[in-house]
This record gives C-alpha cells, sequence and structure tokens, in this order.
C-alpha cells in the first residue's frame, strides 16, 4: 500500500481560510458581546397611551329669569366675551320704570318741602324784624335758611342724579336687545336666511341708541359734579354755623327732611342693585372655541345657576399621558421628559408636570377593547401654545430616559 504524503499548506492560504470561516463568527460574538453590554442597564422608552381632553366651558344664567334670545347655533365658533344668549329684559325695564316713578315722587316731595320751608323762613324772619331781634339772631335766622336751602338744593340733586342713572340704565338695556337684534339678523344675512334691509335698520337704531347713551351719561357726569359742589357748600355753612353766630349746636333739620334723606338713599341701593342686574342679562362667551351644545330654548324659563349652553375651547394646553403603575413604581417620573406624537410627522417635547396620586380610568376610546375598561396613572403634560394638537385627539407618548 502507497504512504499518503501530506503537502504543506501555504500561510497565506490558512490565513485566508481563517479570516472567511473562524474569523466571522468571532467578530459577529464579540460585536455581540458589545452590544449586549452596551444596553444591558439601558432604560427602554416605551410608548404610552395619551390623549388631549377637552377643555369645556358652561355658560350659565346668574340669576332667575326667562330666555329671551339666543345668539349661536350648535358648533359655531365664538370669540372669547362675544355676547351669545340674552334673558328677557322686560321684568327688569318695568323694576326701572317702578324706580324711576318713586325717584320722580321723591323730588316733587322735595319741592313741596323746599316750598314749605321757605315759606316759614319768610314768616320767621319778618316776626324777628317786628320784634326787632339781635343782630345775631338775624344771622342765626339767615344761616339756618341758608343751610335749610342748601341741603334741599343737595338732595334735589341726588335725585337727578338717580334720575339720569335710571334712565342711562334702562337705554343700556334697549341698547343691548337692539345689539342681540341686530347681531341676529346680520348672522341670517350673511346666511342668506334673512334680510340685509332689516340688518340695515337695525343697526341705525343701534347707533342712534348708543348716541343717545353718550349724551345721558355726559349729562350724567356733569350732574354728578354740582352734586358734589353742593355737599361742599352744604358742609362749609355747617362748618361756619357755630364760629359765625356763637351757637354750640346746628339748626334741627325738619323731620319731613330727614325722611326724605332716607328715602333717596334707599333709592340709591335700589339703583344700584338693577344695575348689576342688568349686566346680569347678558350670557358672553368665556372662551374662545365652539358651542357643543344648546341646552335649552328661547321662551324657557331658567333658575339662577342653570347651564344654557356648552363652549369647548379652540386650543388645549395640556396632554394627560397613562402609565401603568409599574412604570412610575420605580422612580419618579415629575420632571421627565416626554415625547408626544400623532401621526409620523407631529411631534413636541415637553416635561411631565404632575402624577396622580392613584390610578384612573381612561376614556373610553383609549381603551384596548370596547367591553374592557383600562386603568392607568395619569400624567399631565403641558403643550404651551403650541397649538399642534387638537382637543380630543389620541396620541402616542414616549418617556425619554433620564439625563441621569
Amino acid at each position: 500500500m502507497t504512504a499518503v504524503t501530506k503537502v504543506p499548506i501555504p500561510l497565506d492560504q490558512r490565513l485566508s481560510a481563517f479570516v472567511r470561516g473562524p474569523l466571522v463568527g468571532l467578530v459577529w460574538l464579540a460585536t455581540a458581546a458589545l452590544c449586549v453590554a452596551l444596553l444591558r442597564d439601558r432604560p427602554v422608552a416605551l410608548e404610552h397611551r395619551a390623549w388631549v381632553p377637552p377643555v369645556e366651558y358652561e355658560v350659565s344664567t346668574p340669576s332667575s329669569g326667562v330666555l329671551g334670545v339666543v345668539l349661536v347655533r350648535a358648533f359655531q365658533e365664538v370669540r372669547k366675551g362675544e355676547l351669545v344668549a340674552q334673558l328677557d329684559p322686560r321684568p327688569l325695564e318695568a323694576r326701572l320704570a317702578t324706580a324711576n316713578a318713586e325717584v320722580l315722587s321723591l323730588r316733587a316731595q322735595i319741592a313741596d318741602a323746599r316750598e314749605l320751608a321757605d315759606a316759614e323762613q319768610q314768616q320767621a324772619e319778618s316776626l324777628a324784624a317786628q320784634e326787632a331781634t339781635s343782630d345775631a339772631d338775624s344771622l342765626r335766622m339767615r344761616m339756618e335758611g341758608d343751610l335749610l336751602r342748601s341741603s334741599f338744593d343737595e338732595s334735589d340733586l341726588r335725585l337727578g342724579v338717580l334720575e339720569l342713572e335710571v334712565q342711562l340704565a334702562s337705554d343700556e338695556v334697549g341698547a343691548d336687545l337692539l345689539q342681540a337684534q341686530h347681531l341676529r339678523a346680520s348672522r341670517l344675512a350673511e346666511d342668506g336666511t334673512g334680510w340685509e334691509a332689516e340688518a340695515a335698520d337695525l343697526a341705525l337704531e343701534l347707533r342712534q341708541a348708543e348716541e343717545r347713551n353718550r349724551g345721558t351719561a355726559a349729562r350724567l357726569s356733569g350732574q354728578r359734579e354740582e352734586l358734589l359742589q353742593a355737599v361742599e357748600r352744604t358742609a362749609e355753612i355747617r362748618r361756619g354755623f357755630p364760629a359765625a353766630t356763637g351757637a354750640m349746636d346746628l339748626p334741627r333739620i325738619p323731620a319731613a327732611t330727614r325722611a326724605l334723606e332716607a328715602a333717596i338713599r334707599v333709592q340709591e341701593l335700589v339703583i344700584a342693585e338693577l344695575e348689576l342686574e342688568r349686566d346680569a342679562l347678558n350670557l358672553q362667551a368665556p372662551i374662545d372655541g365652539q358651542v357643543s351644545a344648546l341646552y335649552v330654548g328661547e321662551g324657557q324659563s331658567l333658575m339662577a345657576g342653570r347651564a344654557v349652553m356648552l363652549v369647548t375651547a379652540s386650543a388645549a394646553r395640556e396632554a394627560v399621558v397613562f402609565v401603568d403603575p409599574e412604570v412610575a413604581s420605580g422612580e419618579s417620573l415629575v420632571g421627565r421628559s416626554v415625547e408626544l406624537r400623532a401621526g409620523e410627522r407631529r411631534s413636541l417635547e415637553t416635561k411631565i408636570a404632575s402624577l396622580s396620586p392613584k390610578t384612573e380610568l381612561l376614556p373610553e376610546r383609549l381603551w384596548p377593547h370596547p367591553a374592557s375598561p383600562a386603568y392607568g396613572l395619569a400624567l399631565r403634560v403641558p403643550m404651551g401654545e403650541s397649538g399642534m394638537f387638537m382637543p380630543g385627539e389620541i396620541l402616542r407618548a414616549r418617556i425619554l430616559p433620564s439625563e441621569n
């Protein structure tokens, strides 16, 4: 049998075979070991369910009344401060008319009391002149008359101010109603369901009413200035009375006059209350947004605090991320960065502001199955003024690794 002779393999062939065979496996093994070493303690960013909760406000009535007019429709966009509804102003107008009649009655009583006081003063001065009284007594009588007349002037001016205040409040109620009617007519005209001529007529009436109110307000301002001057004159006479006459006591104001002054103060309080009620007739949108629901209709009687409509904000400033309680058990998540994402192009990185103390029921839209409620810890995440996500939108959230 012939012996087999081993032929030596050149070194370069051995190296080439090693590179193509075992070396490749060693490289892959080393790479895998390095990856395991690098990622062993690295936290994994998990995706969580999140959404942008809608911010909703109820527009309610501050006082009882009948809903006169609703100026918006469901799903209509509104601006903050926009007039959206108005209570029926007729009961308030009736009370304002009653207050005005009471003011006129008080003014008539003031005029009667003034005439009676003037007659008594003239009679006293005539008797004093006939009896040749001293100069001090004559001076006292004259100052008593001056003080009484100044008091009447002050009361009359105060009633004049009240009369103008009632008139202005009543006219402003009418102007508010005209404004509501004009706004409604303008919107109907824009939609093609109303007449432009009607809106133009109401606009003219509104401008005239506003002009009248400005005139009344100017007269009221002037009347108030005169009232302040009259009050100062009365006070000056009161201060100078003892010094000029040598008397220790002030002249006695008749009981009828004191009763009138008390009645005037009562009417001042009544008119101030009516002005507050006038402001409560107009219901305004609390935020920029959309009318989500209308709860009542025109002509319905409402109790104070009854919700008339629901307004949803057009922009949201906060998102809620729901995480498993085990995720938050290891370390505090407050202050950690989180990435919010909707679709592939819209994303926002922000920080966690707060964490709910206990698990909460997720909104039904975030349940994995309609019949399987889901629970989690709620993380409040501010979004600032970005306006990137819409209220009610469902998001994906990733809690980013801590910088530490």
